[in-house]
């Protein structure tokens, strides 16, 4: 559908698949390049940018690809990368590391088995607290809409829930705002880097602060 309406409007498509690897629930993940085998599309207007950050856990690694049909966009990209080049310690550890495949397959299988784990541990927490959630298949973060806990509902007001969640539940969540969300009230919970123990704890605290929040209110 997207390809179609791209050649209709004769549009370029970017397509990133930084999170295509941490698809964690139905529906599976299917790249854009396979949908591009399957019909006839102009492959010089599709293009895919993927990073190791996401799947691979190496934000500090800097690594992006760009993966193309048209040499116009790859020449660019290929001048453009002599100001930000990957080092060649870098590159022999990636070049190991992707080479073996069984350990990346073992890897991927095992990180989508933990989020999969720690998303469910914490969107039932959230349903027992009475808070709203966006529900996801894929990726590190879950949405979260906690407007009924503002004093006032505007960003003022979600920036000074932000404020108790950190100094009063000792709770550190990204406010929708940093996120160019533009209804108040909603923010990015990153279950990721927790097990399912601390996730227990963190949501435990989060649903002692809503209670005091409603209190007040």
């Amino acid at each position: 559908m997207l390809l179609e309406f791209a050649t209709e409007k004769n549009i370029h498509l970017i397509c990133d698949e930084i999170y295509a690897g941490s698809v964690y629930d139905s529906p599976n993940f299917t790249s854009i390049a396979k949908v591009l085998e399957s019909g006839e599309f102009d492959k010089s207007r599709v293009h895919i940018i993927y990073g190791t950050s996401k799947d691979l856990c190496l934000p500090g690694f800097r690594v992006g690809v760009i993966y193309s049909y048209n040499d116009k966009v790859l020449k660019a990209a290929q001048k453009m990368s002599r100001f930000c080049s990957v080092s060649s310690q870098t590159q022999h550890l990636l070049i190991n590391m992707l080479s073996d495949a069984q350990f990346i397959q073992q890897y991927l299988s095992e990180n989508q088995r933990r989020l999969r784990e720690t998303s469910l541990v914490l969107t039932e927490g959230l349903k027992e607290a009475g808070i709203k959630y966006v529900k996801s298949n894929a990726g590190l973060y879950c949405w979260v809409e906690m407007g009924n806990l503002m004093p006032s509902y505007n960003e003022k007001g979600e920036l000074n829930l932000w404020d108790k969640l950190l100094n009063e539940a000792k709770i550190n969540v990204t406010p929708g705002s940093a996120c160019y969300c533009i209804e108040p009230g909603w923010f990015r919970i990153c279950f990721s880097s927790l097990s399912c123990q601390d996730m227990t704890v963190a949501l435990r605290r989060i649903q002692e602060f809503s209670k005091r929040c409603k209190r007040s209110l």
